[in-house]
């Protein structure tokens, strides 16, 4: 069925697109609703209008206008106190009535912890309403929610600020990064951003168990944690290795591949070195780039690529050269020409640093590596295991012996490097122009030239600052087995919103084979493992000693490993055997990423929860720990869906940012325009992709919540006095219902389905754009056509009307309530007839067939389509008229009568026959179409013509493909000084309707 969307034009309000906000794939609509081209018969404010006393003072007293206490607009003091009820009420009551409840339906979406770390920001508003929004919505539905907000306490960026501060105040000396003092003020630190970003997701109407959130660093949750470590040490998921790892000097601590970044501008000095080589007896030389020239001394062996070797003499301008042209690397360096199996007689070649340290000219093989390429560079790389991942790899397949490293935590060169003039020298800068000068001073024949390029390089993404690939002895969790069974549920059983976050996360999971888990750093969650004081490289992790540090972390926190000796910490059989405790903590995505055990199943909540929802940076993060973690555990994921959202950008498309300047805090927001029109942006884009923020849109969206406001206010000011009839058998002055009213049914009926359907898919910001179509349908048309019934009919048509506003008002409110709960909050409060004390009481929406279970209602479909053709014929008239009005013939559409002239759509014919009847028994005159085209006679004239001689203007014009003849003239009756309508047969007095209700009115 095709939605009415052909009011359009309509006479009373009409719609003006102020701006569409594009932004990629996310389209803004912000409707601004104006005065219309023709004048309204009647004010749409809630007072009686000035000039309607001016013009008769007799009749101004009997004129049933709105009333109600419902503000268009209320201050964020009056937003907060209403949360009283919207907010707090809501989720205990919901909780206390429903959590024993046998066969309730829950839901749970399971909160990802923000990190407890400096004031909230727009993203943060961004992600915390969408969840909010959800749980409302299914609170509204009936379910169970419970809702634990939490926060991710440890890791470095806490720890950095407390080492800034204590560097800055000076007031006391660590000793080291295992300094208890620096737990406790990082723990300080942690609870007062919690407490501060607690305050402002409060004031945004974020509701949840708020007394009890979880924290990464309580005691309860951290022994939680390292059940999974030791769950997953037994199952051999969890190992213990000397490795190449991403490693942080500027942290001082090993990083996992999530917690890097790859900006585009990182510089590097490279230089093309030659290599002596022997080839059959034949000496020659060949050339290799070194970008990370720390590595050069390191070098174990030359890579050739397996397919194609290229120098790049000519680039040099260096002649004298061999020059390998494509296909011949292989072929020359890693065959034996002599066809026999003498090794000695492959290529072989020297490496210039170990010439410069010794004389021992000893020849080394080339290797073949299937990830060198000829794309960049020479098709010849070295072979430093102590600092690359996949060199490490082809070093163990041929069995060479790797040797130490000489890079140490802090990146620079340590006491064993050879060269002693590099000692102690930073690798990435002063270490790497040492070399070169190495090179241009001493063993210039073997530099060929030296270059700076720019390329992606990892960057620790918390210091902002380049990292190196250090060789470390690290805990590590092995992938290869279960990100197949990760990708297999991804594929088949994880719900994604939207869809392109499936394959994202499979790339991220497919990316690695092992996850280092261990960091270098103190504010965490210590790894339970003690090391041989005399040989570390032995260790103790049994079940028993790890279930014995548990035991203790969960009494005393994690604290007590840092600060008690062995003699407490060791199980008693393993005491006093020269164990001492190990120094590393957890990445904090493995914290995170457990908090489905720690938190979700020691709530009691079954898993999987039914969503997890955050940015789309999560597929790299807690997405996938989480995935991992869960299916190493309990074999199934922690989540049945997951669902994503974009970054912020300001107008013109550009992500937030101080050095820019266009940073918006969410208190400003909040401070001038309240809490919900916050709320309504949150929802009014596609929050799939990058969401657009600026002051702008903020005014256009304030704009659209005061429309909201005031057409509630409307319909709340025309029920003041209403008093709904019996649930179970509705009056019979409560059921005279006329078309226009079976209409608007029809209509909710149609909004409440499609606002039911967004909600389900988290399609929010088509929920507000049918809210706001809804809006103006409802400002535009039904509650303006309905003014006079409701103004100055008697109480028996009154009814009927105010009955059907009562069920228009409780969608209404019902369907903006889980993005607009203070609007909707409000609203209830003030309906004289409410029967809870929150709406979230209510439930959501009621079938009109329920709600008007005494009333036989039609077919919606087939009455909206029928009502489209009146809608558009309404449309069509109103062409008409304003072409008389800008001829200066009419002020009024009251002041018109309409002439049919003609129809031949026999769909129109059958749609405009029950509305030829007269609105009321006491309104002779007055027909239902008379109402709805808001003039004061329609007449249908079928096939003959007016003789209307004062004024009279044609329009032929098409209805459904076929002919439609309309005119207008001047109204044959006098305008009626209490309703305005041109109804009355004699001039100044009321007309028959009026008359009839002010004989009823005492001393009218």
């Amino acid at each position: 069925m095709k939605q009415s969307s052909v009011f359009r034009n309509s006479r009373c309000f009409y719609a003006q697109a102020l701006s569409y906000h594009h932004h990629k794939n996310s389209v803004v609509l912000l409707l601004n609703f104006g005065t219309p081209s023709i004048i309204s018969s009647r004010d749409f404010s809630t007072t009686l209008s000035p000039n309607v006393e001016e013009r008769d003072k007799r009749f101004s007293h009997t004129i049933l206008l709105p009333k109600t206490p419902f503000k268009t607009k209320i201050s964020v003091e009056e937003e907060i106190n209403l949360q009283k009820t919207c907010t707090e009420y809501a989720y205990r009551t919901q909780k206390e009535q429903r959590l024993n409840q046998p066969n309730i339906k829950t839901f749970t979406l399971h909160d990802g912890p923000p990190y407890a770390n400096g004031n909230l920001h727009a993203g943060h508003a961004l992600n915390k309403i969408l969840k909010d929004v959800t749980n409302r919505y299914k609170i509204q539905t009936g379910h169970l929610v419970q809702f634990i907000p939490g926060w991710d306490c440890h890791g470095l960026p806490i720890e950095i600020k407390v080492l800034q501060e204590i560097k800055k105040k000076k007031k006391m000396e660590v000793s080291g990064n295992s300094d208890p003092s620096i737990r406790k003020l990082a723990k300080d630190f942690a609870e007062q951003a919690i407490h501060s970003q607690m305050k402002d997701f409060k004031r945004w109407g974020i509701m949840g168990d708020w007394d009890n959130p979880y924290k990464t660093m309580n005691p309860m949750f951290e022994a939680q944690q390292l059940r999974i470590f030791l769950d997953m040490l037994k199952k051999k998921y969890i190992f213990r290795g000397k490795k190449p790892v991403f490693w942080s000097p500027s942290s001082g601590t090993a990083l996992a591949e999530s917690e890097l970044e790859y900006p585009d501008v990182h510089i590097s000095k490279s230089c093309y070195i030659l290599f002596p080589i022997v080839h059959s007896g034949v000496e020659t030389s060949l050339n290799e780039k070194y970008g990370e020239l720390f590595a050069v001394d390191n070098s174990r062996r030359l890579i050739i690529a397996s397919d194609l070797l290229k120098t790049v003499c000519e680039k040099a301008s260096i002649k004298n050269y061999l020059v390998l042209e494509a296909k011949k690397g292989k072929d020359l360096f890693m065959n034996n020409h002599h066809g026999d199996d003498d090794k000695t007689k492959l290529s072989s070649y020297q490496n210039p640093l170990t010439l410069k340290l010794t004389d021992n000219k000893r020849l080394l093989p080339f290797l073949n590596g299937s990830h060198v390429t000829t794309e960049v560079g020479t098709g010849l790389v070295h072979t430093a295991p102590n600092h690359g991942m996949e060199d490490f790899h082809v070093v163990k397949e041929n069995n060479i012996p790797i040797g130490p490293c000489f890079v140490d935590e802090q990146g620079r060169y340590n006491s064993q490097t050879p060269l002693e003039e590099l000692r102690g020298l930073p690798v990435l800068d002063q270490g790497n122009i040492k070399v070169i000068q190495i090179f241009e001073e001493e063993l210039s024949k073997y530099l060929l030239f030296r270059e700076d390029y720019s390329h992606r390089y990892p960057y620790d993404w918390r210091t902002k600052k380049p990292i190196i690939i250090r060789m470390t002895e690290q805990w590590f969790a092995e992938l290869k087995n279960l990100k197949c069974l990760a990708k297999e549920f991804v594929d088949e059983k994880i719900e994604m919103i939207p869809s392109t976050g499936r394959n994202r996360l499979k790339a991220f999971i497919e990316s690695r084979d092992e996850w280092c888990i261990s960091r270098q750093r103190t504010w965490g969650v210590p790894i339970p493992v003690f090391y041989k004081k005399d040989n570390p490289s032995e260790y103790l992790a049994t079940s028993e000693s790890i279930e014995y540090v548990i035991d203790l972390i969960e009494k005393h926190g994690t604290d007590y490993w840092f600060e008690q000796n062995e003699d407490e910490l060791l199980a008693p059989p393993y005491r006093n055997q020269g164990w001492q405790k190990g120094l590393d903590t957890l990445d904090v995505w493995f914290d995170s990423g457990t908090t489905w055990f720690g938190v979700m199943k020691a709530a009691g909540i079954p898993l999987p929860v039914d969503v997890y929802l955050e940015g789309s940076d999560q597929h790299r993060g807690w997405f996938q720990s989480s995935l991992l973690t869960s299916l190493a555990y309990q074999g199934i994921p922690p989540y049945k869906k997951i669902v994503t959202h974009g970054f912020i950008t300001d107008e013109n498309g550009k992500k937030m940012s101080k050095s820019l300047g266009n940073v918006i805090e969410p208190e400003s927001i909040v401070s001038k325009y309240g809490i919900d029109v916050l709320r309504l942006w949150v929802c009014f884009s596609d929050f799939t992709v990058d969401v657009t923020i600026g002051k702008s849109v903020f005014e256009k969206l304030s704009t659209n919540l005061k429309k909201i406001r005031n057409t509630a206010k409307f319909m709340l000011g025309v029920l003041e006095d209403y008093v709904p009839p019996p649930q179970e058998n509705g009056q019979q002055c409560y059921s005279n219902l006329i078309e226009a009213d079976l209409y608007i049914i029809a209509r909710v009926k149609q909004f409440c389905e499609q606002v039911t359907e967004c909600y389900e898919n988290f399609s929010y910001y088509k929920v507000t754009q049918h809210i706001m179509t809804f809006t103006y349908e409802l400002s535009s048309f039904y509650l303006d056509l309905v003014k006079d019934r409701l103004y100055c009919s008697s109480e028996e048509v009154r009814r009927p009307c105010q009955r059907v506003i009562q069920y228009i008002l409780d969608c209404y409110t019902k369907a903006i309530s889980p993005i607009l709960c203070h609007t909707a909050e409000d609203i209830y409060q003030c309906m004289t007839y409410k029967k809870h004390n929150s709406l979230c009481e209510e439930g959501w929406f009621v079938s009109p067939e329920q709600f008007f279970s005494d009333i036989s209602l039609p077919n919606s479909e087939h009455l909206l389509e029928k009502w489209n053709l009146i809608i558009e014929l309404r449309q069509e008239i109103y062409k008409v008229i304003e072409k008389a009005r800008m001829d200066k013939v009419f002020r009024t559409s009251n002041e018109v009568m309409v002439n049919i002239e003609r129809v031949d759509c026999e769909k129109l014919k059958e749609a405009i026959a029950p509305l030829l009847t007269p609105c009321a028994v006491n309104d002779p005159i007055a027909t239902q179409l008379d109402e709805i085209m808001m003039v004061s006679q329609v007449n249908w004239l079928n096939g003959s013509t007016s003789d209307s001689t004062l004024y009279s203007h044609s329009y032929n014009t098409s209805i459904d493909g076929t002919q439609v003849v309309l005119s207008i003239s001047k109204a044959n009756y006098h305008k009626c000084p209490r309703c305005w309508r041109h109804t009355s047969p004699v001039e100044n007095e009321p007309c028959q309707r009026c008359h009839n209700v002010l004989s009823t009115i005492p001393q009218a």
